[in-house]
């Protein structure tokens, strides 16, 4: 299990990215402020998903938003994360 821990220049944005291989593969948890968020690949549904692959977010089973996927290694991959959920969530 790959677990990696990133800080940020704003403040509270910490967060502790685990899962296995590189972005791509399976889904990914991040720990941010105390909760953990669920980035999980949506599968290809069609020429759409082809085009534009996207990460389905969910928090305690519940969906939240979708994230754009991006080539990039698994820190990128955390940074992006917590920025999006500050973005999200504040």
């Amino acid at each position: 299990m790959l677990s990696l821990v990133l800080w940020c220049t704003a403040p509270q944005a910490t967060g502790v990215v685990t899962g296995k291989g590189h972005t791509h593969e399976g889904p990914r948890v991040v720990a941010w402020r105390g909760q953990e968020f669920r980035f999980e690949r949506l599968k290809n549904g069609g020429h759409r998903a082809d085009r534009d692959p996207l990460w389905a977010v969910s928090r305690h089973g519940e969906f939240i938003g979708t994230m754009p996927c991006a080539q990039e290694t698994t820190k990128e991959f955390g940074v992006r994360c917590v920025h999006w959920l500050t973005d999200l969530l504040g």
